[in-house]
């Protein structure tokens, strides 16, 4: 039978308000108390970005974020697991950089010391700037990057979307055989970015080493999610959910497409569903 859930965040337990609704928290307390599931939380947030909607509520889950580069634990801050990139290799892939369009910067393990991703004074255009400026008091400036002594846990770079098109092509020459290389949009901002991640780093290698750790296969596993960074661990779990929101992608690739969407407690909903049918995929 099944023995874990894994929920995205955005787009599958959030709200397009960003929010958790008081009926999905409630399924959550639902499934913590069963004793027989373990529900745990897959997002290509930062950990602190994911942890406000536990923490505070005091809700005991596991976060596997950014991309599955780094578990913790929401209530202890616990390092479970950690997949960092080599300096010299994202200060390499950073030195390709000769755009002064393009805003660089890493997502770093430095939660305790108050910082979440690490970059430099840059005279960028207004516009690219609000990607690190939207950190706040949690951006780290330093002169230079070489300077960086946090974990890496991946390079993003911040810019209009024909500039980071550009470099993406340059990049990928170079480093597609150690690196996936992803162009997104930050449809908040209005900008995009481009991330760079380890092979390995992914939210299904990230959620494989949480199973590994706790004796679980994956044949005993049920995720959900709504876009491509889903895609992966929904393919490889033995249920994978695309919320009825998800992207064509994502539905294509899944077991199953929940009858609801993310503003209607769908996540939850669709796995508690399951459970209590006790339904056999």
């Amino acid at each position: 039978m099944y023995k874990l859930v894994g929920f995205d965040l955005d787009g599958t337990l959030l709200t397009d308000s960003k929010e958790i609704s008081n009926k999905s928290y409630e399924n959550l307390y639902e499934l913590l108390d069963s004793k027989i599931i373990t529900p745990v939380i897959i997002t290509g947030r930062g950990y602190r970005s994911a942890n406000k909607f536990f923490k505070d509520k005091d809700i005991n889950i596991d976060i596997i974020s950014n991309n599955g580069n780094i578990i913790r634990n929401s209530i202890s801050d616990e390092i479970l697991y950690i997949n960092e990139i080599k300096k010299d290799f994202a200060l390499d892939i950073v030195s390709n950089c000769n755009n002064k369009n393009i805003y660089p910067l890493f997502h770093i393990n430095s939660y305790e010391d108050g910082y979440d991703i690490a970059t430099i004074k840059k005279d960028a255009s207004k516009h690219v700037r609000t990607y690190p400026e939207g950190f706040g008091d949690r951006a780290l400036y330093l002169d230079n990057l070489n300077n960086v002594d946090s974990s890496i846990l991946s390079i993003v770079f911040a810019g209009e979307y024909s500039d980071l098109l550009e470099f993406k092509k340059i990049i990928e020459k170079k480093y597609s055989k150690n690196f996936n290389i992803h162009l997104l949009e930050v449809k908040t901002k209005g900008l995009y970015i481009l991330e760079v991640l380890q092979k390995t780093g992914d939210k299904w290698h990230g959620l494989k080493r949480y199973l590994e750790l706790n004796n679980i296969y994956s044949d005993e596993t049920i995720t959900i999610g709504d876009d491509s960074n889903d895609i992966l661990m929904i393919k490889n779990s033995k249920v994978g959910i695309a919320m009825k929101n998800a992207i064509c992608d994502v539905k294509k690739s899944a077991d199953i497409i929940s009858k609801y969407n993310n503003n209607e407690d769908g996540a939850t909903k669709e796995v508690l569903e399951i459970i209590r049918n006790k339904v056999i995929y």
